[in-house]
Order: C-alpha cells, then structure tokens, then sequence
C-alpha cells in the first residue's frame, strides 16, 4: 500500500502495517497508516470514478463540437489597457516636471537685472611673471613663458633677436612668421633642451630651427656627434660641404649635405656641459641672404 505524509513524501508499505503507525523517513513525523479495509475501499472508489470519467469523455467531446468554448480575449485586453494607461501616466509625469524646470529657468532669466555693458567692468590684462627654472629665464620680455614641453609662441616684428631661455645663446629669425618655442626636461634633469623654431610659408618640410642642449650628467657633444653622422653618413644623403668655424673663440663645424628631400646647412658647437645645433632645411629653395643672415647672427653672449 502507498501512504503519503503531509511533507508530500509517499512511501510504499507493506500491508501487515495496515492500521498501524509509522514515521516518516523525510520529515520524521508519525503517519497513522490506514486500516486495510479502508484502503481497499479507496482502491474500489477511485477505480469506479476512472470508469465513469472515461465514460462522459465522448459526451464531452460532442458538447465541445456542438458549442465550442469562446477564447477569453477579456483579460488580455484589460492586460493592455492598464499597461497603456501606466505608459500614460508615467509620460505625463515626465511632461510635468520638464514644464516645472522650464518655467523655473524662465523665471530666474527675467528676475535677473540688466546690465549693459557699460556697466560691466572692463577686465585686467593678465601679466604672466618669468618663470624662474633654476638654469634660467627668458630675457625676451616680450615673450609669454611657455609650459614644459610645450610649444609657445613668440611675438616678433622684422628680424627679431631670440634670446634661449637658458641664456646660453641669441639668434635672429626671419620675419617670415611666428618662432616657437619648445622646452624639455626639468630643472633638475640631467639632460634639458631649448629648440627655438620657425615653419616657412608654402615650402614643405623646410625649417629654421635653434637648439641648446644643457647636461649635468654626461658628454655634451653627444647629440652634436650624432647629427655630425646622420648628416654626413646617412644613406642616401652626399655632403656638399664640410668646414669649421669660429663663434667668439669658440670651435665648431659647418656641413651642407643634400638628399632627394632637399639640401640641409648645419652647424654645431660644444662648450663646457652645453651643445648648440643650428639648421635651415632645403636651403635650395630660400634666399642664400637670409640663410647666411641666419647663420652668421649666431651668438653666444
């Protein structure tokens, strides 16, 4: 016989525990087991009803034909309204806090007083002090001093004298445009540069440039070495020119060397724990005046 416990574990017992009880192996309650009469009635009851359940199943199927059932569309109907109807009242709520915010902004627009701009105070120009870097500052008043690292503009009108931010050295630039300026490493680093150059109009890849090298660690002829073998060693390039030269006692080198880019006129020099580059590239196509102007303006104060 099968008895079921109120945990809904079902367990199958031998009929000489008819009448008895027992406990259950799941939750461990006591479970009176049924008389065997009682069961056996159960048995005959539930067989009897399967009968007559089998017996109206055709009845049933002809009233199914005969009136078929409507489907019930009422409650999926009333589904999609009240889903409607919350979009609806979701959206009107967004609707009225948009015109609360609207009319809040307009309010304060038209409360505020106003002033004409003969009221309002004329601003102060903003004067930007030297930059004390612990190698040096700029002697250029007119110059804004520029971050680390980056680019700044110079003001300039006709040839114009540039001091380098170190004071290490004055050259003159054309008046074909803006110079800038270009800062690299701290005032503490072992390596600084100071790279003072101009773009000339219309001409591609063609530049005046001015750089001073600072070391407080290792050789200062070290980037001067390097461009004196990219410029006469380089594959691909032939040196036109190779001289030394003289600046205030102080030795260097000139190269003109050309390739299919262009010619390029550079000079170098080292004195004590700092290095100078000048170049102009494609000087073949830039007045010889002005390059030689360029050149010859280099000074070392």
């Amino acid at each position: 016989m099968r008895v079921e416990c109120a945990c809904g574990k079902i367990t199958n017992l031998a009929d000489k525990y008819a009448g008895k009880k027992i406990r259950c192996p799941s939750c461990k309650e006591v479970i009176q087991v049924p008389d065997e009469s009682i069961v056996e009635e159960k048995a005959v009851a539930a067989t009897l009803k399967s009968k007559m359940l089998a017996r109206r199943e055709p009845e049933d199927d002809d009233d199914e034909e005969d009136h078929p059932r409507p489907r019930r569309k009422v409650k999926k109907q009333e589904s999609f309204l009240s889903q409607y109807g919350l979009y609806l009242g979701i959206g009107g709520a967004v609707l009225a806090i948009v015109a609360i915010v609207v009319v809040i902004v307009l309010t304060r627009k038209t409360s505020e007083p106003d002033t004409t701009v003969a009221d309002k105070p004329k601003d102060k120009p903003v004067v930007v002090p030297p930059k004390k870097d612990g190698v040096g500052q700029p002697v250029d008043k007119d110059r804004p001093v520029g971050d680390q690292g980056k680019e700044a503009p110079i003001r300039q009108d006709g040839w114009k004298t540039i001091t380098s931010r170190d004071g290490g050295f004055s050259i003159d630039f054309p008046p074909i445009g803006h110079v800038s300026e270009q800062v690299d490493g701290l005032a503490d680093s072992p390596l600084r540069s100071f790279k003072y150059y101009l773009a000339v109009p219309g001409v591609k890849n063609c530049w005046y440039q001015a750089t001073a090298y600072i070391f407080t660690i290792g050789d200062a002829s070290t980037p001067i070495e390097a461009a004196k073998t990219e410029y006469t060693r380089a594959s691909g390039r032939t040196v036109v020119r190779e001289s030394e030269v003289t600046v205030k006692g102080n030795r260097g080198w000139e190269i003109v060397s050309k390739n299919r880019d262009g010619t390029t006129r550079v000079r170098g020099f080292v004195i004590k724990n700092r290095s100078y580059l000048v170049t102009v590239d494609n000087v073949d196509k830039l007045p010889e005046k002005d390059v030689d102007k360029f050149f010859d303006s280099l000074s070392f104060p």
